[in-house]
């Protein structure tokens, strides 16, 4: 994003534009011959309010162009900062000649003053692999609903991971309630017992 160097002209340039509106205009201007950003706002429809009609040329030279943290690209260091704690994988200049530089995984924690030494862009890393978890189900609908509402869909599959590979035919489902919601601790067990042949995999 280009601003301007100066704070104390910035203040005054953005009292007639917005940092928004200066970014736009050297978005559109720099890659031109002319040597200044063009700042506009002439009405060039009659009898509109909302234009000031305000046109301001400023040198090219009076602009910088801020670095802004990139999500899933590289980011210049030390220009970009990590916006939050955690791991990045960094790419580190080489120490030895003229080789290519090498990547390496890095923690940054800014409460600890972490100081990278040699790395010259980051980039968020990825979290680790994790296998997916297999999701089962009971295979008739009816059935399925009624241990839904009793149990919960993520306990009835959890129960069927946990007990698939015991000797046992059926799948055992049971939960503990509350018999009176001022009394926790008196309850009562809800148990059912499920074939393990009806259930599938989804």
């Amino acid at each position: 994003m280009w601003k301007l160097k100066d704070p104390e002209f910035k203040k005054k340039i953005n009292a007639f534009f917005s940092d928004e509106e200066i970014a736009d205009a050297c978005n559109k201007d720099m890659g031109k011959s002319n040597g200044v950003v063009i700042l506009s706002d002439y009405d060039y429809e009659e009898g509109n309010p909302e234009k000031r009609g305000i046109g301001i040329f400023i040198k090219k030279e009076h602009f910088e162009r801020e670095h802004e943290y990139t999500k899933n690209g590289w980011n210049p260091f030390p220009e970009v900062t990590p916006p939050a704690d955690g791991l990045y994988i960094v790419s580190v200049k080489s120490l030895v000649g003229d080789e290519e530089p090498c990547m390496m995984f890095l923690p940054w924690d800014h409460t600890l003053g972490t100081q990278w030494t040699d790395v010259i862009a980051f980039r968020q890393a990825p979290k680790p692999y994790r296998t997916p978890l297999q999701r089962w189900r009971i295979k008739d609908p009816q059935t399925r609903l009624l241990m839904s509402k009793v149990f919960g869909d993520e306990f009835v599959s959890w129960c069927y991971e946990v007990q698939k590979d015991n000797n046992r035919k059926e799948i055992h489902l049971h939960k503990e309630i509350a018999i009176h919601p001022n009394e926790p601790t008196v309850t009562k067990t809800i148990q059912t017992w499920v074939d393990k042949k009806d259930f599938e995999s989804y």
